[in-house]
């Protein structure tokens, strides 16, 4: 039998994933995944700077997925935030795609 997974796209439209805004981010995709997806992408093309806090969501969000057997993605990351995602090791738990 096969199976095709929907994924919930969501493009995220800040320069900077920090302090003063990963609540709210959190409670965004918290929202999403309570709505039943557990299956998603997350955008960062628009992200310029990510603070230790956004990296914590990201994990956060990654570990409710996963929990409820579904999958995060995240895509269109630069150059400076891939690195600073492979430091924190993330990038060897979910599949993280940097732009070019």
């Amino acid at each position: 039998m096969w199976s095709r997974q929907k994924y919930e796209m969501v493009r995220l439209e800040l320069s900077s994933l920090n302090l003063q805004n990963a609540g709210f981010f959190r409670e965004f995709i918290d929202d999403i995944i309570t709505e039943g997806n557990d299956h998603i992408i997350i955008d960062l093309s628009k992200l310029e700077s990510i603070g230790s806090i956004g990296i914590g969501v990201l994990f956060s969000v990654l570990k409710k997925t996963k929990e409820l057997g579904g999958d995060l993605q995240i895509i269109g990351v630069n150059q400076q935030t891939f690195g600073l995602l492979k430091v924190a090791k993330l990038d060897k738990i979910t599949t993280i795609h940097a732009r070019e």
